[in-house]
């Protein structure tokens, strides 16, 4: 039996949208840069099965309640 997998949709094509400088976009993406790692360190990981396009990545967790931290729809997927 495979495990439960919990799926979220990180979009990317926003960070900037709001910046009024070049010092906000770096903070935004710094932001999300540091999000990324900590979802990595909690063991999230790149869908294997096309995880990216259209500014957007499918990021993936068999753990509950790593899903539930970085607030991942708690709906189960196979």
């Amino acid at each position: 039996m495979k495990a439960q997998r919990y799926l979220l949709e990180w979009h990317n094509k926003c960070l900037t949208d709001d910046a009024r400088s070049i010092d906000e976009m770096i903070s935004t993406i710094r932001e999300a840069a540091d999000e990324l790692k900590q979802m990595r360190d909690a063991g999230v990981y790149l869908d294997p099965d096309g995880g990216t396009g259209d500014d957007c990545a499918l990021l993936v967790t068999t753990d509950r309640s790593v899903a539930a931290r970085f607030k991942f729809p708690l709906r189960r997927r196979r």
